[in-house]
């Protein structure tokens, strides 16, 4: 959810700011969606033939680098080269992510609550994370705050690899134990 919220709003701030129009963001936008759509087709298939566990940690590693270099890019080119690989690792991860999230949905006694506990939390995350992003572009430099958001970003997409640690018999024995006790 941290992630996402840098992507979303720190990340085509930066690419406005240092490309300088609306245009130059638009075309760095699409081809970074271009790229992302691409890799979704050939992920997808990938996850679907069981490889979700070696395209998180991979790919949550490669997202994480991309991040971490984003917080040192200054010249236009290679912000706008840095678009399409960030999509296109992002949306690997989500597409394995989610591939074995529902897996592990599958695999618990009660679905629907395991996927609003997960929403929850999302959400729950996203309300001071953005507490401190407001606070923080009010404090620092431009400059500073959206490259130290990056770094953020860098190290929170490493959770992936964290969560994909958790495997479905782990989970199902969790909810198990949680139903006997209540």
């Amino acid at each position: 959810a941290m992630e996402t919220m840098v992507g979303r709003i720190m990340w085509p701030l930066f690419i406005f700011l240092m490309l300088g129009s609306v245009e130059s963001l638009g075309a760095v936008m699409s081809l970074g969606l271009l790229a992302g759509a691409l890799v979704t087709f050939y992920m997808g298939f990938l996850s679907d033939v069981g490889r979700r566990r070696k395209i998180i940690l991979w790919f949550s590693s490669i997202l994480s680098v991309i991040w971490a270099a984003r917080a040192f890019l200054f010249r236009p080119l290679l912000i706008a080269a840095s678009e399409p690989l960030g999509y296109a690792a992002g949306s690997s991860v989500a597409v394995a992510w989610e591939s074995q999230y529902y897996k592990i949905t599958r695999n618990v006694p009660d679905g629907a609550s395991f996927i609003l506990s997960r929403e929850l939390l999302y959400n729950i995350v996203r309300i001071p994370f953005l507490i401190i992003l407001a606070i923080s572009s009010y404090f620092f430099e431009t400059g500073l705050f959206l490259r130290a958001s990056f770094i953020i970003a860098a190290v929170v997409s490493l959770l992936f690899i964290f969560a994909n640690k958790t495997h479905t018999s782990l989970v199902s024995q969790s909810f198990a134990k949680d139903a006997r006790t209540s």
